[in-house]
Order: C-alpha cells, then structure tokens, then sequence
C-alpha cells in the first residue's frame, strides 16, 4: 500500500466525518432539509473513505497459501462495495428523506431552534451558509491532497500532462 494512498483516504475519511458532524448540527438547528440531506451524503462520504481504506489494507497483505500472488487485488473488490454503498444506501436515504420533507412542506411552521421553544439569535440560512463554507474549504483541502498524489504518480511514470492522462 503507498503511504501517499492511505494519507489522502485518511484526510478523507477525517474531513468527511468532521463535516458530517458540523452538518448534522446545522441539520438540528436550522431544521433544514437539505443540510440533513448534506449530511447524510457526507455520512456515506465517510462511509465510503472507509471501505477504501479497508481495501488498500487488504491489498497490502502479501503472498499466502491461498494467494499465491498476493491480495493486491482485493483493493477493486473494496472499492466496488463501497460504489454500491454509496450508490444504493446514500440515494435512497437521499431520495427517502427528500420525500419526507417535500410532503411535509404543508405542516412547516416557524423555526424555533433545537424544538424546545428557544428562538434562535442567527439566521438558519446563515448558519448552513457557514456550515457549507466550511464544507469547501475542506473538501478543497482534501482534492488537494488526493490531486498532489495523482501528480506525483505521474511523475514516476513520466506524463508531464495529468488531465490528458485522465482523458484516456
């Protein structure tokens, strides 16, 4: 397993539960449908970082009785469970909770910040705006690593030209 793999899976996995935590407590303050829909994304995000990281481990494990070859393969197995997870068990949640909250569009009310009667001091729109900010710049972050990677092993393979490598 590269080491550069597991640390750009790694800020994945730490970025994206940062961020489903922040979008979940937005979600509860602001009671907005689309930031729990976010977070719910962001969940399987995280999800999902798991299962390639549970893939480069098993990949790593060298030859055996059974493997003649090694376990380096495993790693598409991983990642193809975690494109089903991400695919059927994020879209349907997405698509069930999206649902739910177009048909009770009827019954919306006014914000009242964690249910108990409190009123809240800051606008919701305000705090979802701050919340997917923060998102950004942190998913930004992470692309950076995984694209400095992506460069670098180009670079061992000599193509000086990374979009056109990723257009083949």
């Amino acid at each position: 397993m590269s080491s550069n793999s597991k640390t750009a899976v790694t800020a994945a996995i730490i970025g994206n539960a940062g961020l489903t935590v922040l979008k979940f407590g937005a979600a509860v303050v602001s009671h907005s449908p689309s930031m729990m829909n976010e977070a719910i994304h962001s969940l399987m995000d995280t999800a999902n970082q798991l299962f390639l990281l549970l893939g480069l481990r098993a990949a790593a494990r060298g030859a055996d009785q059974l493997y003649a070859f090694g376990h380096g393969q495993k790693k598409y197995l991983w990642n193809l469970w975690s494109a089903i997870g991400l695919f059927s068990i994020g879209c349907g949640l997405g698509l069930a909770h999206a649902w739910h909250s177009w048909a009770s569009l009827a019954n919306a009310g006014q914000i009242s910040g964690f249910g108990n009667g409190t009123t809240l001091l800051v606008d919701p729109v305000w705090i979802s705006g701050v919340v997917l900010f923060i998102a950004l710049v942190v998913e930004g972050y992470v692309l950076r690593i995984a694209w400095l990677e992506y460069v670098s092993r180009l670079d061992s393979q000599l193509s000086a030209r990374p979009f056109r490598q990723l257009m083949q």
